[in-house]
């Protein structure tokens, strides 16, 4: 079946048709290496990059393939807009990049922007400041606090930030 979809990509040029194919074998966990490389390419080339990215993303789950999830993870994140979907997946992002890949400053980083995104959010906050501390970026998370009291909408948690602030200026630095 895998071919079917080669043939509909290529020959025929219909990546829609190739990806009904491909889905249904990700669905039946009938995923071979070469159907990982097509999606891979169409990934790679920004085509169908929601769809490609939703197809691939539980073969690397299934496979625990850590780099290649996070690529997709992070393509999914970036052509989203939704506050909703964005802010889980850079905190998922993150713990992978820590957990899995050992990259606590890509996992700081990961957070810090998506803090700047979505400051009135408190999960996103202590996530930031317990990679802070494991990555020893405290300068960086107290200027990551400060820069968000301006657009903090919610009072309760603009003194919440202040606390935390200080909290870090005062035991870290």
């Amino acid at each position: 079946r895998h071919e079917l979809g080669v043939l509909r990509r290529h020959r025929l040029g219909d990546t829609d048709a190739a990806l009904d194919v491909w889905a249904d074998l990700v669905e039946a966990h009938e995923v071979h290496e070469p159907t990982v490389g097509e999606l891979e390419t169409l990934l790679s080339e920004g085509q169908a990059l929601e769809r490609v990215a939703a197809l691939l993303e539980p073969v690397y789950r299934q496979r625990e393939d850590w780099p290649g999830l996070l690529g997709v993870l992070q393509a999914r994140r970036d052509a989203s807009e939704e506050p909703e979907y964005r802010t889980p997946a850079a905190l998922e992002i993150a713990a992978i990049q820590q957990e899995h890949i050992g990259d606590v400053g890509g996992a700081y980083e990961t957070l810090e922007g998506a803090y700047a995104e979505a400051p009135n959010d408190p999960s996103l906050r202590g996530a930031l400041g317990r990679v802070a501390t494991a990555a020893a970026r405290h300068e960086a998370l107290c200027d990551a606090l400060a820069a968000s009291l301006d657009r903090i909408s919610e009072e309760q948690v603009q003194v919440d930030c202040m606390r935390a602030l200080a909290r870090v200026l005062d035991e870290q630095l």
